[in-house]
C-alpha cells in the first residue's frame, strides 16, 4: 500500500428506533409479537469526524486511540503508520522502499 502523510477518517453514528407490539390471547386467538421499524423516526444515519487520541478527523490517532484503549493491537498501530507516516515523512518513506525494491536512487 502507498504511504500517505495522513488520511482523514469518519465515524458513522447509526441510532434506530424499532416499534414492538404484544398482543395477548383473549381465548379465541393466541397471542401475538410484532416488531418493526418506526416509519417516520426508523432510521438515523450521521457521519462525524472520528475521535482520536490527539487529533479529531485523523486516522492514525483514531488507531491511537483504539490502541490506548485496548481495542487495537501494538502490531495493528504500527501497520497503520507503516502507512501513514506523518507529515514531511512521504519522500523518505517512499525511497526507504524503493531500496527494498532492488532500486537505488540517483
Amino acid at each position: 500500500m502507498p504511504v500517505v502523510s495522513r488520511s482523514d477518517c469518519t465515524q458513522v453514528d447509526v441510532t434506530e428506533l424499532w416499534v414492538a407490539t404484544f398482543t395477548p390471547s383473549n381465548g379465541t386467538s393466541s397471542s401475538s409479537f410484532d416488531l418493526k421499524l418506526d416509519e417516520e423516526n426508523g432510521v438515523s444515519i450521521a457521519f462525524n469526524a472520528c475521535r482520536g487520541a490527539r487529533r479529531n478527523n485523523d486516522l492514525e490517532s483514531y488507531y491511537h486511540r483504539l490502541f490506548n484503549e485496548g481495542r487495537a493491537t501494538g502490531e495493528e498501530l504500527a501497520e497503520v503508520r507503516r502507512n501513514l507516516v506523518g507529515n514531511r515523512n512521504c519522500e523518505q518513506s517512499i525511497d526507504n522502499f524503493v531500496v527494498t525494491q532492488g532500486f537505488e536512487k540517483l
